[in-house]
């Protein structure tokens, strides 16, 4: 396999050698699209599979598109066309099957999700999830909520989520065994 390439120009009606492409493959499939050359997938020498689209633009050569961000835009889109700016009055019909409204919102909702956990976004959204989640656990660790009930005549010794650490464990379960019955 080489890297090589060979385009046919319909209007003039010959082969040219066009620029290589960053990937050796053969057996792959291509499109033109506009002003746009997509080579897509192939097989590599050694019968390995490439999973590498390629986009050839005259005068900026070969070029691997941003797939990811096209998954953005196309979500951003669908949530925009199917959700937002949609009259509900008439359903959305989608092969001759009718989908209610909670059909449409739940697909964009799974959506959604995989497309995050597809791109960046995904790590990011998680890693702010668990610095937001130690935040919170800290300080339910470590608040006294003794000054939360202004109108309650009892003063209980022991208060907090780590109140057992001062011996007043079995106190707090009487107090709390008392206030149920």
């Amino acid at each position: 396999m080489v890297p090589s390439i060979e385009i046919y120009d319909p209007r003039i009606g010959t082969w040219m050698i066009g620029e290589p492409m960053n990937h050796s493959r053969g057996y792959s499939a291509a499109a033109v699209l506009k002003e746009s050359i997509y080579v897509i997938g192939g097989v590599q020498s050694d019968e390995e599979l490439v999973d590498v689209v390629e986009c050839y633009k005259e005068g900026q050569g070969w070029q691997m598109p941003n797939l990811r961000a096209i998954g953005k835009r196309s979500l951003l889109a669908a949530w925009l066309f199917l959700y937002l700016f949609r009259p509900s009055d008439p359903p959305l019909v989608i092969f001759g099957r009718q989908f209610s409204e909670r059909e449409t919102l739940g697909v964009l909702i799974v959506l959604t999700v995989v497309v995050i956990f597809l791109t960046s976004v995904g790590a990011v959204l998680v890693s702010a999830l668990m610095i937001g989640l130690a935040i919170v656990c800290t300080h339910a660790a470590f608040r006294a909520p003794e000054d939360l009930f202004l109108d309650d005549p009892q003063e209980s010794p022991a208060t907090g989520f780590l109140s057992f650490l001062n011996g007043g464990a079995a106190n707090a379960a009487a107090v709390a065994v008392a206030a149920r019955v």
